[in-house]
């Protein structure tokens, strides 16, 4: 019998990936960037099923406290481990890099007006791609720490416009 924890895993796995993909294509960022997005979603969604099943367990059977942990799960402890630290190290060492990349230099990514823009679009975004590529290190953290204050303003205007 499938359990609601198994069916909320399941459920989380597939919604994190669409909403991670949905705004990393928004957003103009990389597929990467929105696997990352994905799986933090995922993660808690997949804490949130084990507590729910969690629950029910405790419901349908009481546990002891006293109870070992079965014999044949710990040959496998190690395996788990093993497998997860391969899959974890690398993500969270492109994470680290790629982030910071994105928003220090935007102008290397893909853009939605390099596909679907009019002339003009791509003619304005070829020149702020010049002016971008002007700029020093120190200007482009400068840049970016004004950009992510604008965005707050604005999606805190748009909050309070909504309420």
């Amino acid at each position: 019998m499938i359990s609601l924890g198994c069916l909320l895993q399941v459920f989380g796995a597939i919604l994190s990936a669409i909403i991670g993909q949905q705004w990393a294509n928004k957003h103009g960022y990389s597929g990467l960037l929105g696997f990352c997005g994905g799986f933090l979603i995922f993660c808690f969604l997949d804490i949130l099923g084990f507590a729910i099943a969690g629950l029910f367990e405790e419901r349908r059977k009481p546990k002891r406290s006293s109870d070992p942990f079965p014999w044949y799960c710990w040959p496998l402890v190690p395996f788990v481990l093993l497998v997860a630290m391969f899959v974890m190290v690398p993500i969270g060492i492109i994470a680290l890099i790629s982030i910071p990349l994105t928003l220090l230099y935007p102008d290397q990514h893909r853009h939605i007006f390099d596909d679907t823009g009019s002339p003009e679009e791509k003619a304005r975004l070829a020149r702020w791609r010049r002016a971008y590529r002007r700029l020093s290190i120190v200007g482009r953290v400068r840049h970016a720490i004004k950009r992510s204050k604008r965005l707050r303003r604005k999606r805190k205007r748009q909050l309070l416009a909504t309420s």
